[in-house]
């Protein structure tokens, strides 16, 4: 979103100033003492030195709305430190923005151009031949909280997701329980299924936009053997919190904390860590330690740099601005194997996610160090035959380099493996740990 501003030098070192133009500070909101962040979480603050972004917009509104009282100013000038540029700025924000919605529909509708002139029209001032440009009052603008660094588009959002993990749960046969703990990313919210068998327990760490309702067919084949955990990964659509590590480069090491402080709360037995994509990066970046008895890796992101191509940004592209059921089935389509046809609970939950959440970012490729550290562990490591994110010919070189094993190709299985392959999952994790011939 462009914010129309002023820049103190262009206008003689002096700030805009008449009877409808009120002067607050947002410097706390969106720089600290140091410096200004591009990104905080999974939200782009900036496009540039001086434009705004809409979500960014949406997070300064009840700060400015504090400040300015019962004014209701047409247009507010917020002074904002620029110290990545060295200066300051004088930029006028409009007194209404869109919602993450509304912006997109408009934007699809008539392309970002018309929407770029129409909101820097709107933040002219009034003058008697334009009369105001707006839609609405202060009081009524929707309020997206940027210090949350929540996943939602908007507060509501988050219960359409919420309710359809609790029906799925509540409709599942099998005997299960939710426990809550209290976490640094807030609160996580576990399912728990199965009994204990002497065998160790697994925790099962899902991978991006998805969680413990969209994993229970691996959780069936699983809970005969083991005791089950499955958490809902903070900052993915599920259960748990909203809240996303602040820096997207410090992604996996925050996460990597948050399950070295979860796993003493879950058991106090050592357990069978499972992490799937996302899941398997998170479980590299914690520490290993006696209470891992054995770490299985399936599609795992953050040893390789995952493959991105253009046909999987366009098929991302048209998921976000238009979730439709049939793109998210070409989406899942892409990720999966080509003789796998995603069922329509799976198309519907993409659907959904893509409808109410702000897309997460490939986590960043792990230092050699870190994956090393797990070298002198039970690991076994596993991908799709079809997996086009991680493919085994990229997979195989670094995993051979750094842990010493070899892989485990699974045939006629893309990057979904717990959706692809339960039964095939179940059994990498119930072998032996010593078992690391690979499979063809």
């Amino acid at each position: 979103m462009r914010i129309w501003r002023w820049d103190v030098r262009s206008a003689g070192g002096r700030a805009p100033t008449g009877p409808r133009v009120h002067l607050i500070d947002l410097s706390g909101t969106v720089c600290d003492e140091t410096i200004c962040l591009v990104t905080e979480g999974d939200i782009l603050t900036v496009h540039d030195s001086q434009h705004l972004s809409v979500t960014n917009a949406h997070g300064l509104i009840p700060h400015s709305t504090e400040q300015l009282g019962a004014a209701n100013p047409v247009v507010v000038a917020a002074r904002v430190r620029a110290l990545v540029a060295g200066r300051d700025r004088v930029k006028v924000v409009r007194r209404e923005v869109w919602s993450a919605k509304e912006f997109r529909s408009l934007s699809t509708r008539r392309g970002p151009h018309h929407v770029d002139r129409t909101i820097s029209a709107a933040c002219q001032p009034p003058t008697p031949d334009r009369p105001v440009a707006g839609r609405g009052a202060v009081s009524a603008m929707k309020h997206v909280p940027l210090a949350t660094h929540g996943i939602y588009h908007e507060t509501a959002d988050s219960l359409p997701v919420r309710r359809t993990c609790r029906d799925r749960l509540e409709h599942w046969h099998v005997p299960h329980a939710l426990h809550r703990f209290d976490t640094s990313l807030g609160v996580t919210t576990v399912l728990s299924a199965g009994t204990s068998t002497g065998r160790p327990p697994v925790v099962l760490l899902p991978g991006a936009d998805l969680n413990a309702a969209t994993s229970l067919a691996t959780v069936c084949a699983l809970r005969g053997q083991h005791r089950v955990l499955v958490p809902d990964i903070p900052g993915e659509p599920g259960l748990s919190s909203s809240r996303r590590p602040h820096r997207y480069r410090h992604q996996l090491p925050v996460y990597g904390h948050w399950l070295d402080e979860l796993l003493p709360q879950l058991c106090g037995e050592p357990v069978i860590l499972v992490g799937h994509s996302l899941g398997a990066g998170i479980a590299l970046a914690s520490t290993p330690s006696e209470r891992v008895a054995k770490l299985v890796l399936l599609n795992p992101a953050a040893i390789v740099t995952m493959r991105r191509t253009g046909e999987l940004t366009w098929l991302r592209a048209k998921w976000r601005l238009n979730p439709t059921l049939e793109h998210s089935e070409q989406l899942l389509s892409y990720l999966m194997s080509p003789r796998f046809i995603p069922d329509l609970s799976l198309v519907s939950w993409y659907s959904m996610v893509a409808d109410h959440c702000f897309p997460g970012r490939p986590p960043h490729r792990l230092p050699a160090r870190t994956v090393h550290r797990w070298s002198g562990s039970p690991v076994v490591v596993a991908t799709g035959e079809h997996d086009r994110l991680v493919p085994p010919q990229l997979l195989r070189p670094r995993v051979r380099s750094l842990l010493g094993v070899d892989i485990h190709t699974l045939p006629r299985v893309g990057h979904l493996a717990l959706r692809e392959a339960p039964a095939a999952v179940a059994e990498l994790i119930t072998t032996a740990p010593d078992n690391q011939e690979e499979t063809a």
